[in-house]
């Protein structure tokens, strides 16, 4: 598995693929296929965020192994051509930021990158509302996070202190990742002793599910 290009970045578009991965493809002693995948995400710096993976037709070499020095690029342009299809692209201009905050009114739109694409060809920025930057929680919003953060609050807490000393924003979905898998089931099995100690096997089992229910809330309120 190959991420052609060759960085990360946190706006919604292809960047322009490098020539790495033509070179490994054309360079292989008979023809291959490439398989153009596509992943898309509602948001990768917030808890709960929901992924989608889109496969497109793969992509014979065999057409390309003509020894002319242009077949690395045309490879590389059918390549971009098929990725885009498979992930959400809005063009990298003056109305990129409002064409993207009124796709975040509903983030699982992103989950689909056909419709937002088509939507976004099709659109006429200027004569969309603007979208105020801050939108207020509902109240269930509120009280989901807030309950979520009394009940979770040692992993949240550490969570934070190593988001702090990680610059760049990109790597906040795999710090929250490895909370999840690491400091909260350490955290889950420490408070399961602890409340079966001074209380009891079923107020154990009680409190540790409504720990999970609370961060589940708090996905569905983000994700809608």
């Amino acid at each position: 598995m190959l991420f052609p290009e060759a960085d990360h970045h946190q706006k919604r578009l292809l960047l322009p693929l490098s020539k790495g991965f033509t070179r490994i493809a054309l360079g292989a002693d008979s023809a291959i296929k490439i398989v153009p995948v596509g992943i898309n995400y509602t948001h990768h710096r917030s808890f709960g965020g929901s992924v989608s993976i889109s496969y497109g037709k793969p992509i014979s070499t065999l057409g390309y192994q003509n020894g002319d020095p242009q077949d690395y690029r045309l490879l590389r342009n059918e390549v971009n051509l098929q990725m885009q299809k498979l992930i959400t692209c809005i063009p990298d201009d003056a109305n990129y930021q409002v064409l993207e905050d009124h796709l975040n009114l509903t983030p699982t739109v992103y989950l689909d990158p056909q419709y937002c694409n088509q939507w976004v060809s099709q659109v006429d920025p200027e004569n969309l509302p603007i979208v105020s930057q801050v939108k207020k929680p509902a109240r269930f919003r509120s009280w989901a996070r807030a309950l979520s953060f009394l009940l979770n609050f040692p992993p949240i807490l550490l969570c934070n202190q190593a988001l702090r000393k990680i610059k760049d924003p990109v790597f906040t979905g795999s710090i929250k990742f490895t909370t999840g898998i690491i400091l909260l089931p350490i955290y889950y099995l420490l408070l399961t002793l602890m409340v079966y100690t001074i209380w009891s096997f079923e107020g154990a089992i009680a409190v540790i599910a409504l720990c999970v229910l609370t961060l589940l809330a708090r996905k569905w309120s983000l994700n809608y």
